[in-house]
């Protein structure tokens, strides 16, 4: 390619990346315009009469978290400071003994709302209930084996639950073949459920991921929820607060809710997302400029590729008339001509492939920096937890950097022979691509290579284990925590077989061919552009190997991928007995 139409190229595409990144930063940058106000003028005057006093039992930990009495957290009072915020309310939080004595003083007047109940409070006339701001499941949790045997039948099995609470009503009528033992606390029950003394424990959900963390015990949720309550607060009916609540409640996303409560709980208790989120146009915009500076960088190459065959042609034509015995010397730059013709087209095709798939391959890390971003802007939070995610931004970052520049030097060498990828470079890669979506849904990452250098088409490699590990957390659904398993190993007929396992919900057989539709996604699933399998198996025939689905030995889907090498003669120096690395 002549130096001057090189220059021309690159300049098309910075400019084109310039313009993306302007783009993005306009859409986050609004004009600096006074803000409305966002309560109406009768509840704005209703809002300057004076904070709302908001009171919480001091037992309901992760609800709210006390150090003396100034509230020092927990989802339900950061929901709370959020909604206020928002609405520009004050609040003032007051720490009560029990839920006997919160009930006793919204009663009498002394507090406005109690924070953090569910529907089972019998507060008669003088209260109701506010809008719920979370949704929290009562199920039982135990030890792995007990997961697997589920909660169909309990005869023979020990439970228990908080005495006193009617969760020991439900389970003496739902479960009478079960042998109900007696324990104080919720610490006390989960941490004998651990031990083995108790099989199952029945409990909300929120509260026991809480204790299992900060405790480090080895439970997770067993069977279907057994229930689903409602999380909000009360409020006095002849007061201001039941309506200034209502317009707080209002301001809430689920994308806040979700993020406060899996801070605080481990899990997600909001409801399911229902609308479409706004950082796709912001990524649509970058997929068009980036395809419209890669469709004049194909054009070009087109160009380059007719003025080589034009060349080639004209060469044999010199030849025929001159008579000459050159047949050696002709046959030579033919060869050598069809190699650049041939890898050209290559190229060509990998560049058109792009606009596809780069909206698919973009939106992972542009999703975890657009939702860390505006977590930081809407809510107040403290040193350690605004370093982590700033790291998460960067980190981030760095991916989207890093995967712009490695798909534009893969589209100027797509088909060129490599050398291969070394083992712990694959696998320190993978992890850290991958790092974003692992840490925020908590997914367990495996990854187990030989050392020493594995001779395949790096290209295809990379994309089909990006594609297929980013596909399985996608499509997380596990209560009882992602579990993705990548395994890379020879075999004895030149070839490699790259194995992708999760424990989610699996691919049903019926659909197990369509998965590699081009834009198939299922009737109702609302993620993603279905580019991702399609354009993993193109890559992975036009290579010369295959790719199948079938059924994982952890419960979830399995992913076959078979590679041959690029130079049969050449061998990996790996002891394939000792595993490169494993995350987890």
């Amino acid at each position: 390619m002549p130096p001057a139409a090189r220059r021309v190229a690159w300049l098309v595409v910075g400019l084109s990346l310039i313009v993306a990144v302007f783009l993005l930063i306009r859409a986050d940058s609004s004009p600096e315009t006074p803000l409305a106000d966002p309560l109406p003028a009768e509840l704005r005057a209703l809002a300057d009469q004076g904070p709302l006093r908001v009171g919480w039992a001091r037992d309901i930990a992760p609800i709210s978290i006390w150090d003396g009495d100034t509230a020092a957290g927990g989802y339900g009072v950061e929901l709370w400071n959020l909604m206020a915020i928002k609405v520009g309310l004050e609040l003032e939080h007051v720490a009560f003994d029990d839920n006997t004595a919160v009930v006793q003083a919204l009663r009498d007047g002394s507090i406005d709302i109690a924070g953090a109940h569910g529907p089972r409070l019998d507060l008669g006339s003088f209260a109701a209930s506010t809008e719920p701001l979370t949704w929290e499941r009562i199920t039982f949790v135990g030890a792995p084996e007990q997961s697997r045997l589920g909660v169909d039948t309990l005869a023979g099995r020990t439970v228990s639950t908080v005495p006193g609470s009617p969760l020991v009503l439900a389970l003496g009528a739902r479960y009478p073949q079960a042998d109900y033992v007696a324990t104080e606390t919720i610490q006390e029950g989960l941490a004998a459920t651990a031990r083995g003394d108790i099989d199952l424990y029945l409990t909300t959900l929120g509260l026991a991921g809480y204790t299992m963390r900060a405790d480090d015990l080895d439970l997770v949720p067993v069977g279907e929820d057994v229930e689903v309550v409602t999380l909000s607060g009360w409020a006095r009916t002849d007061g201001r607060a039941l309506a200034l609540a209502a317009a707080g409640r209002g301001a809430l996303t689920h994308e806040e809710i979700s993020l406060i409560t899996v801070r605080w709980t481990g899990f997600d208790l909001g409801p399911p997302r229902d609308s479409t989120p706004a950082w796709l146009f912001q990524a649509l915009a970058i997929a068009v400029a980036l395809a419209v500076s890669f469709g004049l960088f194909t054009l070009i190459m087109r160009r380059r590729v007719r003025a080589a065959t034009t060349e080639l042609t004209h060469l044999n034509r010199q030849l025929a008339t001159m008579n000459v015995d050159l047949e050696g010397r002709v046959e030579e730059r033919t060869s050598e001509l069809a190699a650049a013709v041939e890898g050209l087209n290559r190229s060509n095709l990998a560049l058109t492939e792009f606009a596809q798939s780069v909206a698919h391959d973009l939106r992972g890390p542009v999703t975890a920096i657009y939702g860390m971003s505006n977590l930081l802007g809407a809510i107040d939070v403290g040193q350690e937890q605004q370093e982590k995610m700033l790291s998460s931004i960067e980190s981030s970052s760095s991916r989207l950097s890093g995967m712009i520049e490695s798909l534009l030097d893969g589209a100027v060498r797509a088909g060129a022979q490599d050398p291969g990828l070394d083992g712990h470079e694959f696998a320190g890669w993978l992890r850290e691509i991958l790092g974003p979506e692992v840490e925020v849904i908590g997914a367990g990452l495996e990854v187990d290579v030989p050392h020493g250098r594995i001779p395949l088409d790096t290209a295809v490699l990379r994309r089909a284990a990006i594609n297929l590990v980013g596909n399985a957390l996608k499509y997380a659904t596990n209560t009882a925590g992602t579990r993705v398993v990548v395994r890379l190993s020879p075999t004895d007929d030149d070839s490699w077989v790259l194995t992708v396992d999760d424990n989610g919900p699996g691919i049903p057989e019926s659909l197990r061919n369509r998965v590699f539709d081009p834009g198939y996604r299922g009737s109702d699933d609302e993620r993603g552009r279905g580019l991702g399998l399609g354009g993993t198996r193109e890559a992975v025939e036009r290579a010369g190997g295959s790719i199948q689905v079938g059924v994982s030995d952890i419960g979830g889907a399995r992913f076959t991928v078979l590679l041959p090498v690029r130079d049969p003669a050449v061998r990996t120096a790996a002891d394939s007995s000792r595993p490169d690395a494993h995350a987890s």
